[in-house]
């Protein structure tokens, strides 16, 4: 190890912050610096310690644990969804090993650190590079209350609603512009320092591409905007497809769900509730979210767990509404607008010029008897089950009457056995054709009472 990072180890003297945290994998503590390489003699930073062992351990159970999905392959669940258990471990995997690395959350602390230049009165750790290595981890030592801790935070005379602000408006320029996002945003990490926010626990993050972002702009100002159309776009590009979508269900599903959620203020949207709703849809339809949208939604239920107990009257949904229309009339949205619009307007201009042959095309081949046309039509299950059971009564009807006529025809022979005079075969009709003939009536009768206290 760096004699740097020694000297910056819990090993220092103990006078100064009390100890910071513990977890399974790592312990934290705080420690003076007594080299001047790094920073002033005598400041106090975090000093983050793997546990020993932790990492050998940790590859270990994961290397047993692909060994049983290899052995289980696929599972499925009651409503007959597939889960593919090697995404399940892919994902637990890599995230198991951002958090044994502290070269990757030491990574994660000068991106999320250089990309707050922007965002006044919020803050994160200034981590050491010099003195971290892969199993310790050395940053800016931060003191002050968590943002849970609401009693002390009043006591400094802060003001909760305008940091519940903050919190906010951090997390969806984070998401929406820099596509690097705190993925673990709960109330222990996050500390309030001079009336400033301060992210910390670097660990968990996620990473957006430019079209993933753009894919999530578009589902949030289709929310906002209560377009389902615009909505099932953006899932459509985002999911994975496990087989044959019903686009029409999907629509109309998605369109009873902004419609039930637009009806409401924008404060009163639990966002919570309506990322779940809409899971749910694409579970019902076969679609999947790779990782990076599932830890988006995670981190998004966590945030606003936070606001809730902070600042109850914050609407992440407000905050996105004001967040899009702002991006919307910036000189870099009008630009690519305009480049879209070209576009547009050129492929617009490239299928009518090929209009006129295309035309032709498809009269020649109808005129050749080569053209047909596929139609899927979907029927919904009461009207099938409606044309069933008219099938079935009219099915009977026409038995009872076959009966009725065959009886009637067997009367004028002399065909024995007889019963009063009648041959029996022609009584046991007549009485087959009055029994389904009053079950027909009474099925008529009852369909019809049912009907109209349905109209009712």
């Amino acid at each position: 190890s760096k004699p740097a990072a020694a000297a910056a180890s819990p090993a220092a003297p103990a006078s100064g912050p009390t100890p910071a945290a513990a977890a399974p994998a790592s312990t934290s503590d705080s420690a003076p610096i007594l080299s001047p390489e790094a920073a002033p003699p005598g400041t106090w930073v975090a000093v983050k310690v793997r546990r020993p062992q932790v990492a050998e351990d940790t590859l270990q159970d994961l290397a047993l644990l692909r060994r049983v999905v290899a052995l289980v392959g696929l599972t499925h669940t009651e409503q007959g969804m597939k889960l593919t258990l090697n995404d399940l471990v892919d994902e637990l995997e890599r995230t198991t090993r951002e958090e044994i690395d502290f070269c990757v959350e030491l990574r994660n602390l000068e991106r999320f650190h250089s990309l707050l230049f922007d965002q006044p009165g919020v803050e994160s750790p200034v981590p050491y590079p010099q003195l971290s290595t892969d199993d310790v981890l050395v940053m800016e030592y931060v003191e002050g209350p968590l943002i849970s801790e609401k009693a002390a935070i009043r006591a400094h005379g802060w003001d909760l609603a305008k940091l519940g602000h903050a919190i906010a408006e951090s997390y969806v320029t984070q998401v929406v512009d820099n596509g690097f996002f705190h993925a673990d945003p709960h109330g222990g990490n996050i500390v309030v320092r001079d009336g400033k926010i301060v992210w910390i626990d670097l660990g968990m993050v996620g990473t957006l591409t430019v079209s993933q972002r753009a894919l999530i702009t578009k589902a949030m100002k289709a929310a906002v905007e209560n377009d389902p159309f615009l909505m099932m776009e953006a899932l459509l590009g985002a999911t994975r497809q496990g087989s044959e979508v019903d686009y029409g269900a999907l629509l109309e599903k998605l369109s009873l769900l902004l419609a039930q959620y637009m009806s409401e203020n924008l404060s009163d949207i639990n966002i919570g509730q309506l990322l779940t709703d809409i899971l749910e849809i694409l579970r019902k339809q076969d679609l999947s979210l790779p990782p990076e949208y599932t830890l988006l939604a995670r981190s998004m239920l966590a945030i606003e767990g936070v606001l809730s107990d902070v600042a109850p009257n914050e609407s992440i949904v407000k905050i996105i509404q004001t967040h899009i229309q702002r991006r919307e009339f910036t000189w870099a949205s009008v630009e690519t607008k305009a480049r879209e619009f070209g576009a547009a307007v050129l492929s617009s201009t490239e299928s009518a010029a090929h209009l006129p042959t295309q035309m032709s095309h498809t009269l020649q081949m109808l005129n050749r008897g080569q053209l047909k046309v596929n139609a899927d039509v979907e029927v919904e299950d009461r009207i099938i089950a409606a044309l069933y059971s008219v099938c079935g009564t009219l099915g009977m009807a026409l038995i009872s009457a076959g009966l009725f006529i065959g009886s009637s025809m067997l009367c004028w022979t002399n065909m024995e056995p007889k019963l009063l005079g009648v041959p029996l075969l022609g009584a046991l009709g007549y009485i087959g054709a009055f029994v389904l003939g009053s079950y027909v009536v009474w099925r008529n009768i009852k369909i019809r009472h049912k009907q109209k206290n349905l109209e009712l």
